[in-house]
């Protein structure tokens, strides 16, 4: 499925506070959530699109993509 992401969404994944911080309050999505990750999505339809209210990061792939 595919989702829109804005500053309004909430990433929840651990580590993600830091990370966060460490870069000035701003961050990729791709830097928090990854390929093959295990994820629970708060979403609403609007206009035939998916805008992602919350993202939850609930476990991470056994192997990440490069």
């Amino acid at each position: 499925m595919a989702f829109i992401v804005d500053r309004d969404t909430d990433v929840l994944a651990v580590g993600g506070t830091h990370a966060t911080k460490s870069a000035g309050g701003a961050l990729p999505i791709t830097d928090l959530v990854h390929t093959g990750d295990i994820v629970r999505v708060e979403y609403r339809e609007a206009g035939g699109s998916k805008k992602a209210l919350e993202i939850q990061v609930k476990g991470r792939a056994t192997n990440p993509a490069k």
